[in-house]
């Protein structure tokens, strides 16, 4: 092993202890952690008992006979608890872990999640060490020691994104490809919204990595039908509650509210999407989220087009993903702990550094914001100082110099997104910098 290497993985090997020292100090620390995993448990116990995992008042009629209900919990914590603003395939994960005790559960979520982080890293790592050792284990090290949201919340983002990204280095690496389909299909399952274009741009690609895309779409069905079928045979009418569940928790004030009035605000699970950004200018549901869809719609356009054109070179296919994690992140609904994701960015990043000229050294900086404004600690101490801040905005130019402090994690997306679209033209072209 080179030097280089050694240290990229002695930074690795840093991030990684501290993402399991801290996050077990937050399990420790905190009378109500991993608050996202609640849902999907005690709606899995409510469907085991053959009622509707999708009616809040039965999910929180179980939640209350398991004896979940503790004096930590305020109304709104009960709430969460009763909504189940999941699709029935995630129920696959929460049926066999609502066989167990709450406890046992929750803590066998907990290593599920920290193992297949790890990996994921470690595998990522290997693709990035290739070309700068030392800049992959930094970025990636980094994103492993602010990663602790994974456990403080629970969300199914915490699995979703290691199997996404566990998947990508099977796919492109050409190795354990059985199990890159099924870790592929879990985050399809868990999180379509996380890693649905992770699955479309290989399938744009072609090449295997077509064959692979549907390959993974069967093993979903395949792993999400049971229940499905389980899920309609009990509630008929699941998708029109889980749709009135969602209305009702994007309201105005509400906590998927991407306004500045909502509750989630502030803190590691802030949305990352651009409503985030346009609510700031107006803060009308009707104005920022036809305004988001006809802004994102070129972008993703653009992608596609410029991903299919490119075929399934491997360092296209990086460069392409690189892309379709940062838009995803803007143009559909996500928060933070979901842009997580981002981490796919690191390779290609590694690539063009390894090159040099300018567009290594644009590669460095816009991954390397992005990844740091996105972590949790920088990020909560950000935030910190955000909440004293009281500045006041008179005019538009002063709104938008308050939206770069405000929202660095979107703006960072934003420049990573259409820098890896650049990098993509510029190397399609056969330009260097």
């Amino acid at each position: 092993m080179t030097r280089a290497r050694l240290d990229g993985l002695i930074f690795l090997s840093l991030g990684g202890a501290l993402f399991l020292f801290l996050g077990l100090l937050q399990e420790y620390s905190y009378p109500i952690l991993t608050a996202d995993f609640d849902p999907i448990y005690y709606s899995a116990r409510t469907l085991l008992e053959h009622r509707d995992p999708y009616n809040p008042a039965e999910v929180l009629s179980v939640f209350r006979a398991e004896g979940g209900d503790r004096p930590a919990y305020s109304d709104w914590d009960r709430k969460v608890v009763s909504v189940f603003l999941y699709p029935p395939s995630v129920l696959i994960f929460g049926l066999p872990l609502a066989l167990l005790s709450w406890d046992k559960a929750q803590a066998l979520w907990i290593v599920l999640m920290a193992a297949n982080n790890l990996l994921g890293a470690y595998l990522l790592w290997r693709v990035g060490a290739r070309h700068a050792p030392v800049l992959s284990g930094v970025l990636i090290g980094y994103w492993l020691a602010n990663n602790e949201s994974s456990f403080s919340t629970g969300n199914a983002a915490g699995l979703a994104v290691g199997l996404c990204i566990i998947a990508v280095c099977c796919f492109l690496e050409e190795r354990c490809i059985a199990a890159g389909i099924l870790c592929l299909a879990c985050s399809l399952a868990l999180k379509p919204q996380d890693a649905g274009l992770v699955w479309l741009g290989l399938l744009l690609a072609g090449g295997v990595y077509r064959k692979r895309a549907w390959q993974t779409l069967a093993a979903t069905a395949l792993l999400s039908l049971p229940a499905l079928l389980w899920t309609m045979l009990v509630s008929p009418h699941w998708l029109q509650e889980f749709l009135a569940s969602y209305r009702n928790f994007s309201l105005p004030g509400s906590i998927n509210d991407p306004g500045p009035s909502s509750p989630a605000a502030y803190g590691v699970a802030v949305i990352t999407s651009l409503p985030r950004i346009l609510s700031f200018f107006c803060n009308e549901p009707g104005v920022y989220n036809p305004l988001s869809h006809l802004l994102c719609a070129p972008l993703l356009a653009v992608w596609a087009a410029l991903t299919l054109r490119r075929g399934p070179a491997y360092r296209s296919v990086w460069l392409a993903l690189a892309a379709a994690v940062a838009l995803a992140m803007l143009c559909f609904y996500h928060r933070q702990y979901d842009a997580k994701l981002l981490l796919l960015a690191v390779p290609p990043a590694a690539m063009l550094w390894a090159e040099g000229g300018r567009l290594g050294k644009m590669a460095l900086a816009v991954t390397s914001a992005a990844v740091f404004f996105n972590g949790d600690l920088p990020w909560n101490l950000y935030q910190s100082l955000l909440r004293q801040t009281h500045l006041a905005a008179t005019g538009f130019a002063s709104r938008v110099a308050l939206a770069g402090m405000f929202f660095p994690v979107p703006l960072a997306l934003l420049a990573t997104g259409l820098f890896y679209l650049y990098a993509g033209v510029r190397t399609g072209n056969g330009g260097s910098d």
